[in-house]
C-alpha cells in the first residue's frame, strides 16, 4: 500500500464525492454497492486494484465457520449490505466470523471491520478475551 498525499488527493475527493454518493445511493445490491465503492476509492486514492480484494472466501477452523468476505483491504475487513440500519445484526453478525477467522490465521495482525451499504459506515475493532471468545466494539460511524 502506498501513503497518501492530501494535495493530489483532496481535489479528487472533492469532485468525485458527490458521484459517488448519487451512484451508490442508486445500487440496490451488496456486490453494486461493493464495486461502486471499489471504483470510487481506486480513483481517489490511486490503490491499486490488486490492493483490495473483493469477495474473498474465509473460514473459521474454531467455529466451523464459512463465509465469504465482501471486501478486504490491508487489514479492513468490510461489510456491504443493501441497507444497513436494518441488516446491522446481520453485518454485525458476519464480521464476527470473518474478524474470527482472519485472527485464527494471523493472530498478530489487528483487523478492523466495517460494516456499510456505502454511506452509512460502522467501524469495530474486535476484542479479544482468548483465541476464541471476542466481542465487538463499536469505535465510530459516520451517516451520510
Amino acid at each position: 500500500m502506498r501513503l497518501l498525499s492530501v494535495a493530489t488527493e483532496l481535489p479528487v475527493l472533492i469532485e468525485e464525492l458527490p458521484n459517488y454518493i448519487l451512484d451508490v445511493k442508486s445500487k440496490h445490491s451488496e456486490n453494486a454497492k461493493a464495486f461502486s465503492f471499489s471504483s470510487f476509492i481506486q480513483k481517489v486514492y490511486g490503490i491499486p486494484t490488486e490492493d483490495l480484494d473483493l469477495e474473498v472466501p474465509v473460514k473459521s477452523t474454531v467455529r466451523k465457520l464459512k463465509g465469504r468476505v465482501d471486501a478486504i483491504f490491508g487489514n479492513l475487513i468490510i461489510e456491504f449490505k443493501k441497507d444497513l440500519e436494518s441488516e446491522i445484526e446481520d453485518a454485525e453478525y458476519k464480521l464476527s466470523k470473518y474478524l474470527l477467522a482472519y485472527h485464527e490465521s494471523q493472530p498478530n495482525v489487528r483487523y478492523v471491520g466495517i460494516a456499510n451499504d456505502g454511506t452509512h459506515f460502522v467501524v469495530y475493532l474486535p476484542v479479544f478475551q482468548n483465541d476464541t471468545t471476542f466481542s465487538l466494539e463499536l469505535i465510530d460511524q459516520y451517516n451520510d
